[in-house]
């Protein structure tokens, strides 16, 4: 998160050059990241069922 935020601080300047190449490189950063962690956390409930309760039964 702290990477995402960093990365809006830095788009937030003037257009052209807050996005080339720094904007760019932490943009590809923070999508990568997210899509680590929401595999993680998918394997953490579908996998190892990590939060899921069981039956009542």
């Amino acid at each position: 998160m702290l990477l995402a935020l960093f990365n809006a601080f830095i788009h937030s300047r003037d257009a052209w050059t807050s996005v080339v190449p720094t904007g760019l490189v932490l943009s590809a950063l923070t999508v990568l990241v997210m899509l680590c962690t929401g595999w993680l956390g998918w394997a953490m409930v579908y996998r190892y069922r990590v939060g899921v309760a069981g039956d009542a039964d």
